[in-house]
């Protein structure tokens, strides 16, 4: 097998790494970007999430299938060789499985899967079960992990969720918003991803570093991770930020204001409302970036004291936010064009001139 090439970069996470940027470092690919190959199934459940590392691709399958050609990978996870697509092996994931979250991290050697309160580690290339993490301390379900340095943290605890299957079975091509499974119409939160507790567990001395547990719930979807931050979000409290060494509260935000701001149903939006399960959370240097699905604002807080830096009025409900060269890139131009945003001041620097259709 050849040797990767240097500079190229992997998607470990679902948004990328676990700073939910998703903005690939690759030195290689580079436009006119090409088709690599073609590979069966072309229909698959939805939603569906890709990782990616050391020349392969893990793609999981969720929940609902609006046809019956989508139904035999309703909860499947398939591992893929990223040049050529030939299938290396699939897994078939638990019935409830809820696909659409921080649930996986792709290594070259190691393919992480979260479990109902545990982590398997699979082998990337057979997908044979290596290993399984069980974090001492840490009891409930888990709804959320990524992996910085060595350490995994997770989310657990809190209400159990299922994400239950739905196939429609459509006499039609096309498929309707309306079709998806009812969590995803559920008011005022989705039913998934909500815990209590955060654990650090080192990988290599396999212990559990720290414990930190809330009175109100998490919403997993802007949780986040930066180079000495772990990020959370409990949409009844606050924002607040803990330190990734010992898992001491660096600052907390509660102002009334930021929480409205975030959970402010979003009126007039263009674009499909999307999936409300989707990642709500992007660290971006100096500013921690929050917008949901259906909401009205996108919302910048300060990374080093949790203060309000500016927010936004959307125009869609998929601004699709990133950073890029210490700049944000978000769609809140004028109809939904892409501006890039100084993190600190919200300033609008330019308009890129393309938005989502």
């Amino acid at each position: 097998r050849k040797p990767m090439p240097a500079g190229v970069d992997c998607w470990s996470h679902w948004e990328h790494g676990p700073d939910n940027n998703p903005y690939s470092n690759d030195k290689l690919i580079r436009a006119p970007y090409l088709t690599q190959f073609l590979g069966k199934p072309y229909y698959i459940a939805m939603p569906s999430i890709t990782t990616a590392a050391g020349g392969r691709t893990f793609l999981a399958m969720g929940h609902i299938a609006h046809h019956r050609r989508e139904e035999p990978f309703l909860y499947m996870l398939m591992a893929r060789n990223g040049y050529n697509g030939t299938v290396l092996w699939t897994r078939k994931l638990p019935e409830g499985y809820m696909v659409h979250r921080s649930a996986y991290v792709a290594t070259p050697d190691t393919f992480y899967l979260m479990g109902t309160d545990h982590c398997l580690l699979l082998d990337p290339v057979t997908g044979e079960e290596k290993g399984r993490i069980e974090v001492p301390g840490l009891k409930g379900q888990w709804h959320w992990m990524a992996i910085q340095d060595g350490v995994l943290y997770v989310l657990a605890g809190g209400r159990q969720s299922r994400a239950v299957p739905t196939a429609k079975a459509r006499l039609h091509t096309h498929w309707s918003w309306a079709d998806l499974s009812p969590g995803y119409y559920a008011k005022p939160r989705v039913p998934w991803g909500f815990g209590d507790t955060i654990a650090a567990y080192c990988l290599k001395r396999k212990q559990t570093l720290w414990l930190h547990e809330e009175s109100q719930l998490i919403d997993s979807r802007a949780m986040a991770v930066g180079p000495d931050r772990l990020f959370l979000y409990c949409p009844a409290a606050h924002v607040r930020a803990l330190r990734l060494s010992d898992g001491k509260v660096l600052w907390t935000n509660g102002a009334s204001e930021v929480l409205e701001l975030i959970e402010s149903p979003g009126r007039g939006l263009i674009s499909t409302p999307g999936f409300r399960s989707q990642c709500m959370a992007v660290y971006a240097g100096k500013a921690l970036v929050i917008q949901g699905q259906t909401r009205m604002f996108v919302v910048a807080l300060a990374s080093d004291d949790g203060r309000l830096l500016w927010h936004k009025k959307k125009v869609t409900n998929n601004p699709n936010v990133l950073y890029v060269d210490g700049r944000i890139i978000v769609g809140v131009g004028p109809g939904g064009n892409h501006v890039a945003i100084d993190p600190e001041s919200g300033k609008v620097l330019a308009d890129l001139g393309f938005r989502k259709r």
